[in-house]
This record gives structure tokens, C-alpha cells and sequence, in this order.
């Protein structure tokens, strides 16, 4: 045997390799099975999708441990993207009354000072994806602060969050209809510019101080 030459068929980079061009680069089985035989080392789509699921095996308790970590988050941030699962497109067939709508829930969580990103593919929405998430929150802690747009979707869990909209979504409304109301988004749109205003000055605040500066300069405008 060569020197350097395993006796495994693929090396794990290789597999590393197939799984981000598969879910990172989305590119279909059979199109990687073109190009690698193109390259004169045929793999099949069956072989491709078996190395990628190694990968994710040996992946999968970092997974759950990122998990673990992003329930008990201070912030999180939840929306949805649809998306279509061939799977559950043939489910589809024989569905009656049942939701068929599947999209992939993104939950981005401020952890201490780092941020952890998960993915959640199905029929489920983000709400119900956070749902399941906080099921996991360790007890005693203070309910975390969820950031998201205002569709009913992203509320729907049981759990408990201190509730935050996003307030670009809100902007976005007026700035669709300013030309037919411009005196009156004019000054809706004007108070937002203030609220960003101070959001920018109370960088490098601690959370505290950054609540304060809202509270005294944000929160009377919108009031108003």
C-alpha cells in the first residue's frame, strides 16, 4: 500500500466535501454524480447521500449540543422560508384537511456572547419550532427576548417570550403606501428615523443602559 493511501474508499474530507456541495451549494445528487464522473471517479447518487449522512452523524452531537445551549438564550430571532420537500410533496397526494404548506423556520439565539444558528425544515412554523426549542430551557431563567416580524406564524408557540416586532418590517408598510398618504406616513416614517437614531448612539451600551436610552428618547416618540 502507498504511503499516505487509506484503505477506505473515501477519504472524510471527501465526504465534508459532498455535503457542502449538496446543502451548502444546493446542488442536486445527480448533477454531483455527473460532475464526479466527469472527473473519472463515478459516484452515485445512493453513495453520495450515504457519505453525507455520515457526516451528519458525526455531526449530530455537536448538533445537540448547540441545541442545548441556544434554549437557554438571552435573544432570539425566528422567521420562515418557504420551501419544498419532495417528501412531503407525495405525502401531499393523500392529505385531506392537514396543513401542506413546508418551509425551513431559521432561529438565530444570542448565547453569552456568541450566536448560534438553527435550522428547521417541515410543516411546521418558526413559532412552533421555538416552541419546541424553549421546551428545553433550563429552569429559573428569566423568559428570553424574540425578535421576528408580526405574521401570527412566528407567535405561535406556548411557551413564554418577551415579544419584540421587528420594526424594519413596520417601516417597510409605510414606505409601500407613502406616496398615496405622504403627510401621514411623512410622520410615522419620521419618528422611526428617531428611533434609529438613538438605536445607532446606544451602540456599546450595556443592555441596561441600551433599555434606559430607549425608554427616555424612543418610547415617548412612538407613543406620540
Amino acid at each position: 500500500m502507498r504511503a499516505g493511501v487509506t484503505p477506505e474508499k473515501s477519504d472524510a474530507t471527501c465526504d465534508v466535501s459532498l455535503a457542502i456541495a449538496k446543502y451548502g451549494a444546493s446542488l442536486p445528487w445527480y448533477r454531483l454524480a455527473r460532475m464526479q464522473e466527469s472527473f473519472g471517479v463515478p459516484m452515485p447518487e445512493s453513495v453520495q447521500f450515504e457519505r453525507c449522512e455520515s457526516v451528519a452523524d458525526a455531526a449530530l452531537s455537536v448538533f445537540l449540543h448547540l441545541r442545548r445551549m441556544a434554549a437557554d438564550g438571552e435573544v432570539v430571532y425566528s422567521d420562515d422560508t418557504r420551501v419544498k420537500i419532495l417528501s412531503c410533496l407525495k405525502e401531499d397526494e393523500v392529505l385531506e384537511e392537514e396543513r401542506r404548506a413546508t418551509q425551513t423556520s431559521g432561529i438565530v439565539v444570542k448565547v453569552g456572547g456568541h450566536w448560534i444558528a438553527l435550522y428547521a425544515n417541515g410543516r411546521r412554523h418558526a413559532g412552533e419550532n421555538l416552541d419546541e426549542l424553549l421546551k428545553r430551557r433550563s429552569a429559573g431563567l428569566e423568559a428570553p427576548i424574540q425578535m421576528a416580524d408580526a405574521l401570527a406564524a412566528n407567535w405561535s408557540g406556548e411557551e413564554e417570550t418577551i415579544e419584540a416586532k421587528c420594526l424594519a418590517h413596520a417601516r417597510r408598510k409605510f414606505i409601500e403606501i407613502e406616496r398615496a398618504f405622504p403627510s401621514e406616513c411623512g410622520r410615522v416614517l419620521d419618528a422611526i428615523a428617531k428611533v434609529y437614531r438613538a438605536e445607532t448612539e446606544a451602540k456599546g451600551m450595556s443592555a441596561q443602559e441600551r433599555l434606559e436610552c430607549h425608554q427616555a428618547r424612543s418610547g415617548p416618540e412612538l407613543a406620540e
